[in-house]
């Protein structure tokens, strides 16, 4: 991915498909869009990276679907990239899932208004989740995680979350699991297996919880070609950051907002 200049300021469209073309052939049809999504975000250059990634994936997959099919491939694409970031928001924070969702939401809500058959104002997909009792998140929250952990997991919560960590363990299970990535409509086990770990490989510092999904990939049933090369698409995204200086490499704490920058009437 070189490039003649050196004052590239972020990430081009032809950035996002020389990405796409380093995961393994199976995955560059439906799957590269969703896990490029969770790559970039980590790498907190979603608001500059997941347009383009949109784009991309919506001009192809609509561009190839039936003429009576191209609104519900069109929605389709959309939920699906913004499912990446909701689930992705697990590993790499709400931060991270909000900036490149309002960098996207614009571009989405203009289409809608050239087709309305693509809009997706008061689709929730979660909603019938929201009178699920403690019981019922917890046993969607096993039942997810026994999918990814099996009988690794009795040592997860018995030893390292243990009885004086509730909290966060419900936090963990009951709302990370059994609220946000047992949903599967959109986003099933395999597919969410490969967010997540595009989500993780970027993040600095998790080792454990890399290893756990990469162990659970494998476990979602992705061959170890296809897992590789998810890691090595994740890697160059941070090697490209590292080129350019942008995203988790261009933190300079003098540019962060101070008292003066405060508008009381603005949220820009």
């Amino acid at each position: 991915m070189s490039h003649s200049s050196t004052s590239i300021p972020s990430v081009t469209p032809q950035d996002v498909q020389e990405l796409r073309t380093l995961l393994y052939p199976s995955l560059q049809t439906r799957e590269w869009y969703t896990v490029l999504t969770a790559a970039v975000s980590a790498a907190r250059i979603g608001a500059q990276a997941v347009p383009l990634i949109w784009k991309a994936a919506n001009e192809e997959q609509v561009g190839q679907a039936a003429a009576d099919h191209k609104d519900a491939m069109a929605v389709e694409v959309a939920m699906r990239v913004k499912e990446a970031l909701l689930k992705g928001s697990v590993i790499f924070g709400i931060c991270a899932a909000l900036d490149p969702l309002f960098a996207l939401t614009p571009l989405l809500r203009a289409e809608a208004a050239q087709h309305p058959g693509r809009s997706q104002s008061d689709l929730f997909a979660r909603h019938n989740r929201l009178g699920r009792t403690e019981e019922e998140l917890t046993t969607l929250a096993h039942q997810g995680l026994r999918r990814v952990y099996r009988h690794n997991l009795d040592e997860i919560l018995e030893n390292k979350f243990g009885s004086d960590n509730r909290d966060i363990q419900f936090a963990t299970m009951e709302i990370n699991y059994g609220w946000n990535l047992s949903e599967d409509s959109i986003l099933d086990f395999p597919s969410t297996e490969l967010v997540i770990l595009a989500a993780l490989i970027p993040t600095p510092n998790v080792p454990a919880e890399t290893m756990w999904h990469l162990r659970g990939c494998r476990r979602a049933g992705w061959s170890d070609e296809i897992i590789n090369s998810v890691r090595s698409l994740c890697i160059r995204v941070v090697d490209l950051c590292k080129e350019r200086s942008i995203g988790m490499y261009s933190w300079d704490a003098s540019r962060l907002p101070t008292l003066e920058d405060i508008k009381e009437n603005s949220n820009d």
